[in-house]
């Protein structure tokens, strides 16, 4: 029989494994061919830094806020009070994670409490500085993965989509990239999506254990745009697809917002383009251009469009009953 003590204990026993197993994964990224010894002394460490904490026992996750969650600087501390013969064993990973903890680290965005909102509908990760953070890089996509893929799996009644740009840069990890292919098979479980793309599909499809292929293979529906010669090949071999002469020479024509796009076993050429409002968003200076207005400027749609009053409540009522099932 379980108790409603054993049920606490037992979420919480599930939570501490969890966040123990990804941060195992997350040391991986930050130390290169950690030992399986390491990974044992560090699993016992972590597990008893999260009892100090207070995850044990009766406690509900209810209670705990983000703040009372370890961070690098305990855990720093604790590996420090170690006993000799273990501390031996993690000094190597010591002395890295000493260097992304606040008191004594040049990188710190690792260690402190989660900041993190997530109640817009869209949340945008900037994630463009970590490019010159070429060390701490993979490490960093990995900590957010880890985070998103948290929240999209902790409600299955909430649909959500996780978009994914320069996806290539998770490429120069396969603990990172792997992470995130596991998390891109499974989110249809979830009742959510999942949309990734590269400009480099060459370092996707060149990566170990072809993980970024098996990424490419398990996405039903794909767009390829201008490729050279030689990632065209990269498809051809590593993902096993047929392009005919024609889509061929579409393909490395590389004309801007034409793209060859693989639906299931279907396939048409298609050409993207931006209607005004999306040139005025995305392309100021060309929106100008074209239109000769200032683009800070909304334009009146309703006006030039010729709108009635019948249909503004028409399109208000389908704008709310698509908000009706999203919510």
């Amino acid at each position: 029989v379980l108790t409603e003590n054993n049920e606490h204990e037992s979420q919480i026993d599930t939570l501490v494994r969890s966040k123990i197993g990804k941060l195992k994964t997350f040391f991986r990224v930050l130390k290169d061919e950690i030992s399986q010894t390491e990974i044992s002394v560090l699993s016992s460490t972590l597990r008893q830094l999260y009892q100090d904490k207070g995850f044990k026992g009766n406690a509900k996750l209810s209670d705990f806020k983000s703040e009372d969650y370890p961070t690098l600087t305990e855990l720093y501390n604790k590996l420090k009070d170690l006993d000799p013969e273990k501390y031996e064993v993690l000094k190597d990973l010591t002395l890295i994670i000493e260097d992304y903890t606040m008191e004594h680290g040049t990188t710190t965005i690792f260690d402190g409490y989660t900041n993190i909102k997530l109640d817009n509908e869209i949340v945008t990760f900037n994630l463009k500085p970590l490019q010159t953070e070429k060390d701490v890089q993979s490490a960093a996509y990995l900590n957010i993965f880890s985070f998103l893929w948290d929240e999209i799996t902790k409600d299955r009644t909430t649909e959500t989509v996780l978009m994914t740009d320069e996806l290539h840069f998770l490429a120069t990890n396969e603990y990172s990239l792997d992470f995130y292919y596991q998390a891109y098979k499974r989110i249809r479980k979830y009742g959510g999506g999942a949309i990734a793309s590269t400009q480099q599909i060459k370092d996707i499809l060149r990566t170990s254990q072809e993980i970024g292929s098996a990424i490419i293979e398990n996405s039903h529906t794909k767009f390829f745009f201008g490729m050279d010669n030689v990632g065209v090949d990269d498809v051809v071999d590593k993902l096993g697809l047929k392009f005919s002469d024609q889509e061929i020479s579409h393909l490395t024509k590389k004309k801007k917002g034409e793209a060859l796009l693989l639906y299931g076993t279907q396939r048409a050429f298609i050409r993207i383009d931006l209607d005004r409002e999306e040139t005025r968003l995305w392309n100021k200076e060309l929106y100008e251009t074209i239109y000769e207005e200032p683009a800070d400027v909304e334009p009146n749609y309703v006006e030039q469009l010729g709108l009635t009053d019948i249909d503004l409540a028409e399109l208000e009522e389908e704008l709310r009953q698509a908000e009706m099932i999203y919510e």
